[in-house]
């Protein structure tokens, strides 16, 4: 069977501070925006699996947030890795009560109780808005919305995706939504 590559995710809605400061972004040289359509905050990047474990993802990711309820995600400061110098990634960080650590944690323990290998690389809570090439700087970028905030959105469900990767994006589409009921 064919392999899928997974993600949990939180959907990230349209907010109009995100969008501007996505195009100050998107009109940085080497800057490739990510669609908004596609903004999240990975919650555990699984990776390949054969797709028949696909289910049993969704299954575990179901277990993991029984008994959670929604909760406030603030959007504020801009960030980039591995450093605004020489920067990989672009992104706006996003803040809450702790809400989604654990829920990170919650999910992690349930895959691997389920036996669902992940990357288990630290939870870092962020949204990226483009992924860059050739070394521009935006240091100016970042410290000029260090601490410059884009709203805030209520997380009431996670989302299982599937990442299909081709030459100029990768293109995410949604295996299952599981509601938050807490």
């Amino acid at each position: 069977m064919d392999p899928v590559r997974l993600f949990v995710s939180i959907e990230v809605p349209h907010l109009g501070p995100l969008e501007s400061v996505a195009e100050d972004i998107g009109g940085i040289r080497g800057a490739r925006p990510v669609p908004d359509k596609q903004r999240h905050l990975t919650l555990v990047f699984i990776g390949d699996l054969d797709a028949e474990y696909a289910e049993k993802v969704c299954e575990a990711v179901e277990g993991a947030v029984e008994g959670i309820g929604a909760f406030r995600i603030d959007l504020r400061g801009v960030g980039a890795f591995p450093n605004p110098q020489r920067p990989k990634v672009v992104w706006v960080g996003a803040s809450d009560d702790g809400s989604m650590a654990a829920l990170s944690e919650a999910v992690r323990n349930s895959l691997d109780a389920a036996g669902v290998g992940y990357d288990g690389k630290e939870f870092k809570p962020h949204i990226t808005l483009a992924r860059m090439s050739g070394g521009t700087d935006v240091g100016g970028l970042v410290s000029g919305n260090k601490s410059a905030t884009f709203g805030w959105f209520t997380c009431d469900s996670v989302n299982v995706m599937k990442s299909t990767l081709r030459p100029s994006e990768a293109v995410h589409t949604l295996i299952r939504k599981i509601p938050l009921r807490g």
